[in-house]
């Protein structure tokens, strides 16, 4: 397990500090809507400051990120993994500098939060309720293509 200091050196630019909280607040946000508040400390992969970045979190990320991040050399999942730590230091300073407080970041977090909220009532309404069996799928296209 990796583990980092809370905080880095020489960071620049607010913008990037609101980018990387809004980007944080958002992972935790998805995780937390079904997190499971029991799981083993065997599952946490690196701890940036208070927080940790659970292999759950990790694998969802991976899975979900940027092509050009998660291809090529077997050193793609270290990298990919520094990169989830270095944006959860931006954010953990961007939360020291109060950055979190600032008019703009709070419109692009209540942004977020509807948007994830949205989501996640469609996957319980609908995603989690559609049911696509095979058949069904070759009944469709027999129906499309007696046309």
């Amino acid at each position: 397990m990796a583990t980092v200091p809370s905080t880095r050196q020489g960071l620049r630019s607010p913008c990037r500090f609101s980018l990387s909280l809004v980007l944080s607040l958002s992972v935790s946000l998805v995780l937390g809507c079904g997190a499971d508040s029991g799981s083993a400390a065997s599952n946490v992969v690196a701890e940036v400051g208070p927080d940790q970045i659970s292999s759950e979190e990790f694998r969802l990320s991976y899975a979900l990120g940027f092509p050009h991040l998660t291809r090529g050399a077997a050193s793609s999942r270290e990298n990919y993994l520094q990169r989830m730590i270095d944006e959860r230091l931006l954010a953990l300073e961007g939360f020291r500098l109060g950055l979190h407080e600032l008019p703009g970041v709070q419109r692009k977090i209540a942004s977020m939060r509807a948007e994830l909220l949205v989501e996640r009532v469609f996957e319980r309404e609908v995603n989690d309720r559609v049911v696509v069996t095979d058949s069904k799928i070759r009944e469709a296209i027999a129906r499309a293509s007696v046309r």
